[in-house]
């Protein structure tokens, strides 16, 4: 075996051992807990709630919800998760669609206004209903626990 290869061969070894060890040197605590935890986005970041029961979870924690509101946030999430799924699998299999159109040989302009009109629109459906889980999780917290969520909210602005 020549040099060359060799050489490959053990630098492919070594960067396959450092990874190995980079993984489990996260102390027992799993990929989201090393990338969250103790960072900027203190469990939310471009996760924001509304995303399983981890985010019920941390939003418990942070504002100190009682049993009775953490079982209406999980309500809340329960009624809006298959809509929401809907939607995302709406749009993934628009972007699908266009990724298809763009792999033809001949494109007319109207046939991707019509995808990007249609991805605009499951977008702001998207916005929109995400925006009234937000407003009936808000009605679920006390004056005090408002004001820390706004002021967690515009901190995540000011970080990103």
């Amino acid at each position: 075996m020549n040099k060359l290869a060799t050489a490959a061969i053990v630098s492919v070894m070594l960067a396959g051992g450092a990874s190995m060890a980079l993984a489990d040197s996260d102390g027992g605590k799993g990929r989201y807990e090393m990338e969250h935890h103790g960072s900027k986005h203190h469990g939310y970041g471009h996760h924001g709630y509304g995303k399983g029961c981890r985010s019920i979870d941390r939003m418990a924690d942070e504002l100190n919800l009682d049993e009775k509101q953490v079982a209406k946030m999980r309500a809340i999430q329960d009624k809006y998760r298959p809509k929401t799924q809907a939607l995302r699998d709406k749009y993934r299999d628009n972007r699908k669609a266009l990724r298809a159109l763009m792999d033809k040989d001949k494109v007319k302009e109207s046939d991707i206004r019509k995808l990007a009109d249609a991805q605009g629109k499951i977008k702001a459906d998207k916005i929109v209903l995400k925006s009234k889980m937000k407003l009936e999780m808000h009605e679920v917290l006390t004056k005090e626990q408002r004001a820390k969520w706004k002021e967690m909210r515009e901190s995540r602005r000011r970080d990103s």
